[in-house]
């Protein structure tokens, strides 16, 4: 009877987070099976801001069954669930506890589990270490998942694989590297069809290309990535690929036109209500105004990103850090004291943490 109920609860938290991830991150691969159990009465999930509100509420019940599920269950079952999990805590910004969590995940895996998975696996763990500024730990685990994605002739796994590679290269310096993995992982992309992935490898292509100062083919790769906006699956994904170009074009000296894509990547970032990326692209379009000779408006958008700031610090309920270092560059850019706008942020987190995350 014990088990049943274990197993019931599980299962709920499997049926509501497979909901909830794929609100939150339609692009990512869903792999395993459903609930066996699909509960009667889940929560109404329909937009980014009530699964980030139902992240929050269930913080700590979140790792209590993700850890639950990673010793108590066999095969897709114990994996499933903290992934799911993982990935919700990353899109909330709460990255340490998503890194432990996609442990569990990885740890979860068997003998017989298949080599796919195991590489999406390792690739989450590598994401993390990488967000978390980890550089060697994320390369360790990702050259892994690349090994098994290349094993089971997974495609899509491989280039997955190669765009981190490509952006973990941009991360470390090694642009040449990155412009080989961004041009494979494009072409593969393209032999699939995948129209916003193909986009994404060109906006990593386009940075390194940027940093070689081969300034023509950066220009080529971004007119290649632009996308109409039925060309993406949901505004999170446009807005990504607009604030990447924009952002590119602002590194050439291009500056009224990355001006240009900025602002809509701020738009399509507000209409998606992802208010981390709102605050994130603002900062960026900040810094573009900036270098095209708008003081004035900079400072206005410098002071957007970090009252967005301010004001959803409740969401990186383990990690102040992230949001610290996007006030200290919004406060870098404003010209005004870092330390102080960088301890009002994390005072506000501090008073809003939730007891869950306390706990």
């Amino acid at each position: 009877e014990g088990s049943a109920a274990r197993d019931r609860l599980l299962d709920y938290y499997l049926h509501v987070t497979q909901i909830a991830t794929e609100l939150d991150n339609p692009q990512r691969p869903r792999l395993g099976a459903g609930p066996r159990y699909r509960p009667a009465t889940v929560p109404q999930l329909a937009r980014t801001a009530e699964v980030r509100s139902w992240v929050n509420a269930e913080h700590a019940n979140l790792l209590a069954v993700a850890r639950l599920a990673a010793h108590h269950r066999a095969g897709d079952e114990g994996w499933q669930l903290p992934r799911n999990v993982g990935s919700l805590l990353y899109e909330n910004g709460q990255h340490s506890a998503s890194l432990e969590v996609f442990r569990m995940a990885l740890a979860a895996c068997r003998a017989d589990t298949p080599p796919a998975v195991r590489s999406a696996c390792l690739l989450d763990v590598s994401m993390m270490y990488k967000v978390l500024g980890q550089y060697r730990l994320a390369l360790d685990f990702l050259e892994q998942g690349t090994a098994h994605a290349a094993h089971s002739g997974d495609r899509d796994g491989i280039a997955r694989s190669l765009i981190h590679q490509a952006d973990l290269s941009n991360l470390i310096g090694l642009f040449t590297d990155a412009v080989t993995y961004a041009t494979r992982s494009f072409e593969l992309y393209h032999e699939q069809g995948d129209r916003w992935r193909e986009a994404v490898a060109l906006t990593v292509l386009m940075d390194a290309l940027t940093r070689l100062g081969r300034a023509g083919e950066a220009i080529e790769a971004a007119d290649r990535a632009a996308l109409p906006l039925d060309g993406f699956a949901n505004l999170r994904q446009a807005s990504a690929v607009l604030s990447r170009r924009g952002t590119a074009h602002s590194e050439l000296g291009d500056h009224d036109r990355a001006v240009r894509l900025l602002r809509r990547s701020v738009d399509l970032a507000r209409q998606g209500e992802d208010r981390r990326f709102e605050a994130d692209y603002l900062h960026r379009l900040a810094e573009a105004t900036r270098r095209a000779g708008r003081p004035h408006a900079a400072l206005e958008h410098a002071n957007e990103a970090l009252a967005i700031l301010q004001d959803i610090a409740d969401l990186f309920v383990d990690a102040p850090g992230a949001t610290a270092q996007m006030a200290e560059a919004a406060a870098k850019l404003l010209g005004i004291d870092a330390v102080e706008v960088v301890r009002g942020v994390v005072d506000v987190h501090g008073s809003r943490a939730s007891p869950a995350a306390d706990g």
